[in-house]
């Protein structure tokens, strides 16, 4: 009786060890099954979208940065695939040049290291998928900021295609257009405008799409994971807070690239990792121009904004000084000039670049990411 006593207890105990251990072997083959570290609750994840084309050659035509806070506040910032980055050999090279000459994990690396956040994946859309999803989504509403002119030069009859300023309806191909038409300092912007009504499809309609692809050249993440952040993005795109990374255009070896503006880039990820969504002048960049020909008037207009809190992009004379009018001219949300207007002490016109025949003249000189260009007219007055 005694000796049975003694067993009992350790037999109870081995049976328990056997059955932690089966639970954990279980545990781990499910977790590699299954994305559970994939857009946790409370955790803000961070994944690459590469916009590819093949022509003669595989080229990446767009890139945006999901950083998606499951439940909670998510943010897609637009990156140009220009933009010119400092490698870990000490090189500089283009996002695009990464891509072309290596893979897109390569690319994912290199805005990792810049922005110094964790990418957890990258979603590869050739033009097959991009199409798929707009074909999807259509009729794509979009409201146009400026008037678009897009000349087809790849197909055997050439052709033009004129968009004007307003509220569309657009297919595919006339989405194409769009994003593809004149004035490519804009083109980010028009390439938000359709992503955004991609993503406000009916429930269902771009999951779905998602899940029949094939993702060719996507990195670390599997064809559920993507669905899953597809999911969550179209589940609350009225919410997601769009961004351009803060760049300017610079000449390096005969070539044209964007270089980071370093300070403005810093305080829009602090932004976004703060979940910031009501708008503020620190969410606005705005580039000056002196059009009226008094000495300094760019730079002391733009110190007086800077000091109110806005990002400065540019400041340097427009293409004439005889502006009898202050502009505030909006290049993406229209909120945003309404708080440049109301800063300025003197009084000034909202007006789109169509409105503008001028503006065509200031539009190189305007880098990548402003949201306000003011051109400082007339009877400008700085009210300290």
């Amino acid at each position: 009786m005694r000796g049975e006593s003694v067993r009992k207890p350790v037999l109870l105990a081995v049976l328990a060890c056997t059955a932690l251990a089966v639970g954990v072997v279980l545990w781990i083959v499910l977790s590699q099954m299954t994305p559970t570290h994939f857009l946790q609750q409370g955790v803000r994840t961070h994944v690459l979208v590469l916009a590819t084309s093949w022509n003669d050659q595989d080229v990446c035509e767009a890139i945006l940065l999901a950083s998606v806070v499951p439940g909670g506040d998510s943010a897609m910032v637009s990156i140009p695939p220009g933009l010119w980055l400092k490698q870990s050999d000490g090189t500089f090279a283009r996002l695009d040049g990464l891509y072309a000459g290596g893979t897109a994990g390569d690319v994912a690396e290199a805005v990792s290291g810049f922005l110094g956040v964790d990418i957890a994946g990258v979603v590869t859309l050739n033009a097959d998928a991009c199409y798929a999803l707009l074909d999807a989504a259509q009729p794509l509403a979009v409201s146009a900021l400026s008037s678009v002119l897009y000349a087809d030069g790849l197909s055997d009859s050439a052709s033009e295609i004129e968009i004007l300023m307003g509220e569309h309806q657009f297919d595919p191909d006339t989405a194409i257009a769009y994003v593809r038409g004149a004035s490519d300092r804009e083109r980010i912007r028009r390439e938000q405008d359709v992503a955004q009504a991609v993503l406000a499809a009916p429930e269902g309609v771009i999951s779905g799409t998602m899940a029949e692809l094939t993702l060719d050249g996507s990195v670390d993440l599997s064809q559920e994971q993507i669905v899953s952040l597809v999911e969550e993005l179209a589940e609350r795109y009225d919410d997601i807070r769009w961004d351009v990374l803060p760049t300017v255009e610079d000449e390096v070896d005969g070539v044209y690239v964007e270089q980071p503006r370093i300070v403005e880039i810093e305080q829009l990820m602090q932004a976004i990792a703060r979940g910031e969504r009501a708008l503020t002048s620190a969410d606005v960049q705005v580039a000056v121009f002196n059009g009226n020909g008094e000495r300094l008037m760019a730079s002391r207009t733009a110190a007086y904004l800077e000091q109110r809190g806005f990002a400065i992009t540019e400041a340097m004379n427009a293409d004439r000084f005889t502006y009898a009018t202050t502009y505030v001219v909006v290049l993406s949300d229209e909120a945003k000039a309404w708080l440049v207007q109301d800063t300025l002490s003197s009084p000034t016109e909202i007006v789109f670049p169509s409105d503008l025949d001028t503006y065509e003249d200031l539009e190189p000189s305007v880098p990548q990411g402003t949201d306000i260009v003011v051109i400082v007219g007339a009877g400008m007055e700085l009210t300290e």
